[in-house]
C-alpha cells in the first residue's frame, strides 16, 4: 500500500508539472517587463532632474570663470599701480595725458604693466596725487590732471612746495570689468567697478 501510494503521488506531481512551468514562465516575463518599465522610468526621471539642475550648474561654472577673470584683472591693476608708484618715486613729475602714454612716464609705466587692455589715461581712471607729511595724517597738497595737462595745487601748496622728497605719492586706478555672459550682464549692467591704489614716498 505504501509503495502504491508513493507511485500515485509521483504521478500526480508529474501531471501538474507543465502547468507549474507555464506559471513560472509567465511570472518571469512579467518581472522582466516590470524591470524594463522601471528602467525607462528611472531614465526619464534622470533626464528631467538633469534638465532642472543644468542651468544652475552652468551658472556656477560661468560665474566661477567670470569672477575669476575679474579677480585676475584686479590683480593686474594692483601690480600696475605698484610699478607706476615705484617709477614715480624717482620721476615724480613724469606725467603725460596722451591716450597711449610714453613708457618713460608714470601713466605709461602703469599702462605698460597692466598688459593687453590698458586702463584709459584720463582723470576718471587714473589719479596721481601728492600728500605732504604733517604732524597728523598726510595732507593732499596736489594732483596731476590729465584734463588740464598740469599740476593742480591744493591747501595752499604749489608744485614746488608739494612735489618734494618725502612727499607721499599715491597712484589710484579705477576701472570696470565688463561681464561676457548675458546672465551676469543682466545682473551687472554697468560692469563691476575695480579700484586699487598704491602709495610710496618720493625719493628726490
Amino acid at each position: 500500500m505504501r509503495e502504491g501510494h508513493a507511485r500515485h503521488s509521483t504521478m500526480v506531481d508529474n501531471r501538474f508539472e507543465p502547468a507549474r512551468r507555464v506559471t513560472r514562465g509567465r511570472t518571469a516575463s512579467w518581472l522582466i517587463r516590470r524591470l524594463r518599465q522601471a528602467g525607462r522610468s528611472d531614465r526619464a526621471t534622470a533626464i528631467v532632474e538633469f534638465a532642472l539642475v543644468l542651468p544652475v550648474l552652468m551658472s556656477l561654472i560661468f560665474g566661477t570663470v567670470e569672477f575669476g577673470m575679474a579677480l585676475t584683472t584686479d590683480i593686474a591693476l594692483t601690480n600696475a599701480t605698484r610699478t607706476a608708484a615705484r617709477w614715480a618715486t624717482v620721476h615724480p613729475t613724469a606725467w603725460s595725458n596722451a591716450a597711449s602714454a610714453p613708457s618713460n612716464t608714470i601713466e605709461g609705466q602703469l599702462q605698460q604693466a597692466e598688459g593687453i587692455s590698458p586702463v584709459p589715461n584720463d582723470d576718471s581712471h587714473i589719479k596721481i596725487s601728492y600728500l605732504a607729511p604733517t604732524s597728523g595724517s598726510p595732507t593732499e597738497c596736489g594732483y596731476y590732471s590729465a584734463g588740464s595737462g598740469g599740476f593742480v595745487g591744493e591747501n595752499g601748496y604749489s608744485q614746488s612746495t608739494c612735489v618734494v622728497a618725502g612727499t607721499l605719492i599715491n597712484i589710484q586706478v579705477t576701472d570696470k570689468y565688463t561681464f561676457m555672459t548675458e546672465l551676469f550682464q543682466g545682473m551687472f549692467p554697468n560692469g563691476l567697478t575695480l579700484q586699487t591704489s598704491t602709495a610710496m614716498l618720493e625719493e628726490i
